[in-house]
């Protein structure tokens, strides 16, 4: 229910843009954009959202890696793997005890 009130908001920033008949909607873009951010980052377990905030800054694998105190491979592997969770999350898959999506 809440992510259709989300989805409502969007759509009606694009019905805006669209009465507002403007011929640069590119902060429609933007705005839609930013938006969608803030969605990713709701869904995001702790550690993953660290992780994406130190590499949007510039941070490299490594230095994330020593920074959490595991290695550069298993930085980006656990950032994968919670991306792959809040995809989940975002489709409305849940997760089971062990942390597998439920199929």
């Amino acid at each position: 229910m809440m992510r259709e009130g989300r989805i409502r908001y969007v759509e009606s920033v694009e019905a805006f843009a669209d009465r507002a008949s403007e011929r640069d909607n590119s902060w429609v873009s933007a705005l839609e954009d930013e938006i969608q951010f803030e969605q990713l980052l709701g869904l995001l377990d702790a550690k993953t959202r660290l992780i994406l905030m130190r590499r949007i800054s510039g941070d490299s694998w490594a230095e994330i890696g020593k920074s959490l105190d595991i290695s550069a491979h298993n930085a980006e592997v656990q950032f994968g793997n919670g991306i792959k969770k809040a995809k989940g999350r975002l489709l409305g898959q849940g997760t089971d005890s062990m942390g597998r999506g439920n199929r």
